[in-house]
């Protein structure tokens, strides 16, 4: 990257350019909402979790456990197969390191 790609991004962010401020504002209007829906699901279902005992719960517990565990892996695999990923022809078919995707 040279230092004028620097310079313009930089500039854009001074002068709160307004294409930039619309792209940060639907980011942080999308990231939100994302949130607030985990949140209204999410905490009822872990004090309910936590708090009421019922059959399975200690299954239940392990498969959040695993799920939460689930992006720190993911994610570097996914992100290897879109970089290992080799240009086809018209097709949209891509080779990936844990095989074809």
């Amino acid at each position: 990257m040279s230092d004028s790609a620097f310079a313009a991004a930089l500039s854009m962010i001074t002068s709160l350019d307004p294409e930039f401020v619309g792209i940060v504002g639907v980011s942080l209007q999308v990231s939100l909402t994302a949130v607030l829906i985990a949140a209204v699901i999410g905490m009822p279902a872990g004090a309910l979790l936590a708090m009421k005992p019922f059959p399975g719960r200690s299954v239940v517990i392990v498969v959040v456990n695993a799920l939460m565990g689930l992006p720190p892996v993911v994610a570097p695999l996914e992100s290897a197969g879109h970089l290992s990923s080799t240009p086809t022809s018209c097709s949209s078919s891509r080779i990936s390191p844990v095989g074809p995707s």
